[in-house]
């Protein structure tokens, strides 16, 4: 959806965002990066790489 928002921002304290934002709140709850040396060496042993987050998307005429 290309052009879609107007902007899209991380939030910043004290701002006041102007219509046709889109506020992105991402919180991460959990990752694991497998790294290269344990998959070369441990390969299929070394497990998975995953990441568990929450996302937030907010669109509003005035964000505060």
């Amino acid at each position: 959806m290309k052009n879609s928002f107007k902007s899209v921002e991380a939030q910043k304290a004290d701002t006041v965002y102007g219509e046709g934002t889109l506020l992105v709140k991402v919180y991460i709850a959990e990752m694991r990066i497998v790294g290269f040396g344990a998959r070369f060496w441990g390969g299929a042993f070394a497990g998975s790489s995953y990441m568990d987050c929450f996302i937030t998307l907010t669109y509003s005429a005035q964000l505060i």
